[in-house]
């Protein structure tokens, strides 16, 4: 089985996609986004907001990079893909690390980035 979220970070949305994905069979919904994508992220793979991940909140980089080795084990605690089971596969599609945008999830096991 192969589950997908694709994350369309745009407003207003365009009916064509809506179509698009209907047309397919894929479900289409909205989410209700955080002021950047990096927190939008964040919140679709911990379920929180980004103020209950970190009491300071979110920058738009290098917020787990700069957290302690105790932080980073409650943040990595709160990532929903560390609650999946070991051998399914993880893949995250992004914009390439020169465009500055990086994965930054902890250890979740076999997380590999695109």
């Amino acid at each position: 089985m192969k589950i997908y979220c694709i994350l369309f970070d745009t407003f207003p949305r365009h009916p064509e996609i809506e179509e698009l994905f209907k047309s397919k069979g894929l479900h289409f919904g909205d989410y209700l986004t955080q002021p950047d994508t990096v927190t939008t992220m964040i919140s679709m793979f911990s379920g929180c907001r980004p103020s209950e991940m970190r009491d300071t909140g979110i920058g738009h980089s290098h917020t787990y990079a700069n957290l302690s080795d105790k932080d980073k084990k409650i943040w990595d605690d709160k990532i929903l893909l560390k609650h999946l089971p070991d051998d399914w596969k993880i893949h995250i599609h992004a914009m390439p690390p020169t465009r500055g945008m990086t994965v930054q999830l902890g250890d979740v096991g076999q997380c590999t980035t695109m």
